[in-house]
């Protein structure tokens, strides 16, 4: 892992905007003008996805994929000018918010500049044709990373924005070498010091299948040694299990505990309950108190959070990557609910605390920090349910820290009434 990472992170939220569906409109000034209320749900930083102009040729849908990258250097007119972009990140910095932007290395769009002008750059097949390895993958064509010429040109890209922005979400990470993000990150510092590197972690199926064709496919592990926060994704397929119900509650805690003695000392886990690539946690949790117990875990996790675009108005509806398909901000209103999770985590234990997880009685996730003669508990129950927790707190009565309500432990056993609960306390 980057020895010079910060675990300050790990108290950080990150808000993640898609431009183009964010309103009617669909540019930066619409999102400039929300900045307030971003800001007064407590993030942190702002991850805009893929801001380029977008491919013509395969593209998708009608408006295409973001991450069908036409040129590495411009803004996609729809969304307004390089001098719009400006203006929106000063005022993200004014707010006293960071900034990151999406980066597309693994490929670009069919019509891309560095297509036109460095066809060599490119994955070919044995007409010489470039290609994409995956047949999904129709508006996009592969770069091939066996170009050290590639290489400095795209670090010259990063370099670029590093001006603008303080980080990077790297988009498919894995499947690109180490050996290329170690020299970018070095390189990167020269212009922005402590740029944040995030990394798009593989899942363990899909590490396996580019490993056995030969293809590039890093490890959280080996991302860790140039990123500082990997997404949760080696979570992801427990989590999937779990939420279709083939997978027992402690298929997802065991992992996460294991996070803590598997990964670098000061690692940082992005966790997230729903993304561009995934179904709103609106729609996989539509019972209001089991998604209200999801997104409170989702924050006392140990590591980062993320909030895409109208999660916190509990909106169902996964919009697409490839048409006008705007947020609906009309649904149940979390924003008070997430702003106070967020000043929770925002405190010390959450960062230099050492982290406990575990199941019990297969639907409640009972976890602690511990930091000195300090603890803080955690419980949440994936079914919303009211029950009784076997617990090691003494008998009395505790405040949850997200309601201000009452709970109450009697004979060693805590009475759970189906609200999410955080609770502080100290030993000796």
């Amino acid at each position: 892992m980057a020895k010079t990472t910060d675990i300050g992170l790990r108290n950080c939220m990150i808000y993640c905007v898609f431009v183009r569906n964010y309103g009617r409109v669909g540019n930066f000034q619409e999102v400039k003008k929300d900045l307030a209320r971003i800001q007064d749900l407590g993030t942190d930083i702002i991850w805009f996805l893929p801001i380029h102009p977008i491919g013509q040729i395969g593209r998708k849908g009608m408006l295409g994929s973001p991450y069908a990258v036409r040129d590495y250097r411009a803004i996609n007119p729809e969304y307004g000018t390089l001098n719009d972009f400006q203006q929106i990140v000063d005022e993200i910095h004014e707010r006293g918010m960071k900034c990151m932007i999406d980066i597309v290395f693994d490929h670009t769009a069919k019509d891309s500049e560095m297509l036109r002008n460095h066809p060599q750059w490119f994955v070919q097949n044995s007409d010489g044709e470039p290609i994409s390895r995956n047949p999904e993958w129709t508006d996009v064509v592969e770069l091939d990373f066996s170009n050290l010429e590639l290489w400095d040109e795209l670090i010259e890209i990063l370099k670029f924005w590093a001006g603008y922005v303080d980080g990077f979400r790297c988009n498919r990470a894995y499947a690109i070498p180490l050996e290329f993000w170690m020299r970018a990150r070095k390189e990167v510092e020269s212009v922005r010091k402590e740029c944040i590197w995030l990394a798009q972690s593989g899942e363990g199926e899909d590490i396996m299948t580019l490993r056995a064709k030969g293809q590039t496919a890093l490890s959280d592990g080996e991302l860790y040694e140039v990123f500082d926060m990997c997404f949760d994704y080696d979570l992801a397929h427990s989590i999937r299990g779990l939420h279709e119900g083939r997978f027992p509650l402690d298929a997802v805690t065991n992992p996460l505990q294991m996070q803590e003695s598997k990964y670098p000392n000061n690692y940082v886990k992005l966790h997230a309950l729903e993304d561009h690539d995934r179904p709103r946690a609106a729609f996989n949790y539509p019972d209001r108190r089991v998604l209200e117990n999801m997104t409170a875990f989702s924050f006392f996790a140990k590591g980062a959070v993320m909030i895409s675009n109208g999660q916190e108005k509990s909106d169902p509806h996964r919009p697409s990557l490839f048409d006008k398909d705007d947020v609906s901000w009309r649904h149940n209103d979390m924003s008070a609910f997430i702003k106070q999770l967020k000043r929770i985590k925002s405190e010390e234990i959450f960062r230099e605390g050492s982290f406990f997880v575990k199941a019990v009685k297969k639907e409640y996730i009972y976890a602690t920090y511990e930091q000195g003669n300090k603890r803080c508990l955690g419980v949440f129950s994936i079914m919303g349910r009211i029950g009784t927790i076997p617990t090691t707190l003494e008998d009395g009565t505790y405040i949850n820290r997200i309601s201000r309500r009452s709970v109450e432990v009697c004979a060693g056993q805590l009475l759970f009434e189906g609200e999410p609960i955080i609770i502080d306390y100290q030993i000796g």
